[in-house]
């Protein structure tokens, strides 16, 4: 290329008049070869070219992206409806290779896992509740219509059995009460300076008789702890552990009683070396209706509601409740619950 600066002067006028003058400079002319002309050319061609396949590999990529992210999403999509319509047993399987949908899809599993659970738990509590109610009913119905019939006189006796088999399915009715009105959003706690290890050992004395009978003894360990909780549903998760203490452990057995004071907890433990219970149903002695021997009859074994009290009391002061236990060995549930 060659050139110079170049100038040119144009006269600026007005009614025929100068009144000035305007100068452009520039540099020029250019000049270029042949061999200028077929480089521009070709760097024209390659930018082109460069520029078209960028944007078919950007083109490619973003479907291959599309794919791999639309392909699970679509897929946890079906899943969730499956679930939706009661079908539990759907599941996510493999990696996606993206942590954000690992995390999603591992959500949805557990989601799964989790109504699958409940739905379980549904259908053993209307098992449970159709159970307790069956016996006494049974029992009731057949007694009066042999009475009815004349094949029985109404002895008070026979009339005794009615009236406890009534009993019996007014303490289920009543318990399930209880239990609805602990686990109740709204329950109000009255909450006082109280002392568990004086709630301990009165709930101790009153059991007293009734370990007697079961030639049972009973040890309690530990020092005075203070804390802000409602004292009578603290008599009532005590009542109800020892009570499935001694339900379930044997003539001779042995209960322990523990009360441990933290800095700002507070720790019960009641121990027993009765039959213990299943690794695999150590998380649903908490439930409603959940019975760890299921031969028992609800007069020995109860109708498996206490537990359940016991957990939403302590969820209600904002502790934590949880059990320990080998089979044939025995089982310990361990209480802490917040001082304030």
């Amino acid at each position: 290329m060659q050139g110079a600066f170049a100038a040119h002067d144009y006269p600026l006028t007005q009614n025929g008049q100068a009144v000035g003058s305007l100068s452009i400079s520039y540099y020029g002319p250019y000049f270029l070869s042949d061999s200028d002309f077929r480089f521009l050319s070709a760097l024209n061609t390659v930018l082109i070219a460069v520029g078209l396949a960028s944007l078919c590999a950007a083109l490619l990529v973003s479907a291959v992206l599309a794919r791999r992210i639309a392909r699970p999403i679509i897929r946890t999509a079906y899943i969730a409806k499956q679930i939706s319509q009661g079908d539990y047993s759907a599941r996510f399987d493999g990696n996606t290779g993206t942590l954000e949908l690992d995390e999603l899809t591992a959500a949805i599993n557990h989601l799964s896992d989790r109504l699958a659970g409940q739905e379980r738990m549904r259908k053993q509590l209307t098992a449970d509740v159709a159970h307790e109610l069956r016996t006494p009913l049974t029992t009731l119905s057949s007694h009066l219509e042999m009475m009815i019939e004349g094949v029985w006189k109404p002895s008070a006796g026979r009339l005794q059995s009615c009236y406890e088999e009534i009993g019996r399915l007014s303490g289920l009715v009543e318990d399930l009460e209880r239990l609805e009105e602990m686990e109740h959003e709204n329950l109000v706690l009255r909450k006082t300076r109280v002392d568990l290890m004086e709630v301990v050992r009165t709930v101790c004395a009153s059991f007293a008789p009734d370990l007697e009978k079961k030639d049972l003894s009973l040890t309690v360990e530990g020092g005075s702890s203070i804390l802000e909780a409602d004292r009578d549903k603290l008599c009532q998760v005590m009542v109800n552990l020892l009570s499935n203490a001694a339900k379930y452990t044997g003539a001779h057995g042995h209960i322990r009683v523990r009360v441990e004071d933290g800095e700002d907890h507070a720790t019960l433990s009641v121990e027993d070396d009765g039959i213990g219970i299943p690794r695999q149903e150590l998380s649903l002695v908490f439930e409603r209706l959940y019975r760890t021997d299921k031969s028992r009859n609800r007069e020995s074994g109860g109708a498996g509601i206490g537990l359940a009290i016991v957990k939403s009391i302590v969820l209600a002061h904002g502790g934590t409740v949880r059990a320990e236990s080998r089979e044939e060995q025995g089982s310990r549930f361990i209480m802490t619950l917040p001082k304030m």
